[in-house]
């Protein structure tokens, strides 16, 4: 595994992770991490993968790991940081694929990365042979616009780069309902003991992030899940969607069926949706993370 660093147009230097595959390259991930965690985590799925020829690349998103801004984490910028943020991982996207000529490219996005993703193939598909998209959730609705509003008036209050508890709270605090007799504030993300356990004592993960995040945050889920925009999604592009039946992100399942209908409504030709029973958040990291490597591993290389 390398660190490296790609810097961007405006000047903006992005750290990205690179896992260079055994042998001959036959396909290449592009991972995009989640809220509140950082690239260094996929490492054992891109290790895994890299023995069966798959090379992986992952940046850490603005504000998250060796890219969070002279140490505050949880921040994309004062205004637009949403699409700065699918801009910047497009732009990794094609510096990948200009160092990798044809090599079939696959994007990967989980939690917040996979909004991410949604928005990425919402802008332009054409550089991708396929996407997988991990533990995502339906349009918050009108407890979407409330938290916005919420989040604008501490912003004004309190400046953008301020750290709102209270705004956590409503937006991830009802998580770890179902799970609070486990004892961890953290037990939603995965039945793993140890996995739950290593999450927390990284300083890395885990933070509450600033009042302008959950407003792009929140803009960029109901940006993913504008029919309008899905409809503009190549019809040939194949999609995964995959979440565990015990994730709250996707309440529990349902919400994950409302997305898939979006895109099946939107005339996608290969599209799949693969449920993991009893599973939480965080798939890579379950107790029966195997068979979910396994699992991708075998859609990615029927599309390769």
């Amino acid at each position: 595994m390398e660190i490296k660093k790609l810097v961007l147009d405006d000047g903006y230097v992005m750290y990205y992770r690179k896992w260079k595959c055994e042998g001959v390259q036959k396909a290449i991930l592009h991972i995009n991490h989640g809220m509140a965690e950082h690239s260094a985590r996929y490492n054992d799925f891109a290790s895994y993968l890299n023995k069966k020829g798959i090379t992986v690349y992952a940046q850490d998103h603005m504000g998250h790991g060796m890219s969070g801004k002279d140490g505050l984490l949880g921040y994309f910028g004062k205004k637009d940081g949403w699409n700065r943020v699918v801009d910047q991982a497009i732009a990794l996207s094609s510096y990948i694929v200009e160092d990798n000529g044809d090599t079939p490219l696959f994007l990967f996005g989980h939690s917040m990365g996979s909004f991410i993703v949604r928005c990425i193939i919402e802008k332009d598909s054409s550089m991708y042979d396929g996407a997988i998209i991990m533990g995502t959730a339906a349009s918050s609705g009108i407890a979407g616009k409330i938290g916005k509003y919420i989040a604008l008036k501490s912003i004004k209050k309190n400046g953008p780069e301020f750290i709102d508890k209270k705004l956590n709270k409503l937006s991830f605090g009802y998580y770890n309902k179902k799970f609070d007799k486990y004892g961890s504030s953290f037990q939603w993300l995965s039945r793993d003991a140890k996995s739950v356990a290593k999450y927390e004592d990284d300083p890395l993960c885990g933070f509450v992030c600033t009042n302008s995040f959950y407003r792009d945050l929140i803009e960029g889920i109901e940006e993913a899940n504008n029919a309008e925009y899905i409809a503009k999604i190549s019809k040939d592009l194949s999609l995964l969607f995959i979440s565990g039946t015990d994730d709250p992100v996707g309440s529990y399942s349902k919400g994950v069926q409302k997305v898939y209908q979006l895109y099946k409504n939107a005339g996608i030709e290969d599209l799949s949706l693969k449920l993991v029973e009893d599973a939480r958040h965080e798939l890579l990291n379950e107790t029966n993370k195997i068979e979910t490597y396994e699992y991708l591993l075998n859609w990615i290389q029927k599309r390769i």
